[in-house]
């Protein structure tokens, strides 16, 4: 086994801060969850939230890596990207879509009103 896209360096420093293996394991949500206890606990970072976002990212890394190496699918790493999701933005895929989608026309209706000269001034 290689050292993945990482040369495991993102497991090496998740191990090295948390004292955890970084992997969400969805199907092993028990484990998950006793992690999560253990990084809620030990705070490493003084703010349980912080601290826990930080080592849901080392897992997700871990999962692209594995995805990347072909350890697993794409469909475990896109499951683990949803629940990432999920769990930190707090909405939906559709929900996500429709602010991106928002935010795009947005972007491309100010970039047309530029080309034409008629930008939209904030004091107007």
């Amino acid at each position: 086994m290689s050292g993945g896209r990482f040369n495991y360096m993102d497991l090496t420093i998740c191990t090295e801060i948390f004292d955890e293996y970084a992997d969400y394991d969805l199907e092993g949500l028990k484990d998950l969850k006793d992690a999560r206890k253990r990084v809620r606990r030990d705070n490493r970072f003084d703010d349980v939230e912080i601290s826990e976002l930080i080592f849901d990212v080392f897992c997700l890394i871990h999962s692209y890596n594995w995805y990347a190496c072909g350890y697993t699918g794409e469909d475990t790493y896109r499951k683990d990207v949803e629940y990432f999701k999920r769990k930190w933005f707090g909405k939906t895929a559709m929900q996500r879509a429709e602010k991106v989608t928002k935010d795009a026309i947005e972007e491309f209706a100010e970039d047309i009103r530029k080309i034409f000269g008629a930008e939209v001034h904030d004091c107007e």
